[in-house]
């Protein structure tokens, strides 16, 4: 995932961790799902996870999934 998207989806810096969309607590079926995961700097993972920030979406991918 970080290798496909390098750059923090919410600030643009370099992604360090992934961010759960549904925690893995609540949903342990997604926790490898890429639907689920979003990459991010430790600084918006922190704030993702305090719901201080809202999740943006995934940057456009052509229908064939090339980035």
């Amino acid at each position: 995932m970080l290798k496909r998207e390098p750059k923090c989806r919410q600030c643009d810096r370099l992604s360090e961790t992934v961010h759960h969309i549904e925690p893995i607590v609540r949903r342990p079926d997604l926790a490898f799902d890429q639907s689920n995961l979003l990459p991010c700097c430790r600084e918006c993972h922190r704030l993702l996870d305090a719901g201080r920030l809202k999740p943006k979406p995934p940057p456009f991918q052509e229908w064939n999934g090339a980035m």
